[in-house]
């Protein structure tokens, strides 16, 4: 039995985002979904969160509207 456990927690995506953006070389090869991700680390006290950095204020929020992010549910 393992003393943690680590969970990859989609929070949001964008449904249509050039394959060049992810892919090197995939220039004009269409589009993929492209998960907004968290990752929660469980050890038997403690829980730590990783890569939550995605903010939907400010700049984040023009983004966001510009590549039309999805469903998004803060990690909090």
């Amino acid at each position: 039995m393992s003393d943690y456990s680590i969970w990859v927690c989609e929070y949001s995506f964008v449904k249509d985002y050039h394959k060049s953006g992810v892919l090197y070389g995939a220039h004009n090869q269409g589009y993929v979904k492209l998960p907004y991700c968290y990752v929660v680390i469980k050890g038997k006290d403690h829980v730590a969160m990783v890569d939550v950095g995605y903010n939907d204020k400010a700049y984040g929020k023009t983004l966001g509207d510009r590549f039309k992010v999805e469903k998004l549910a803060q990690p909090a």
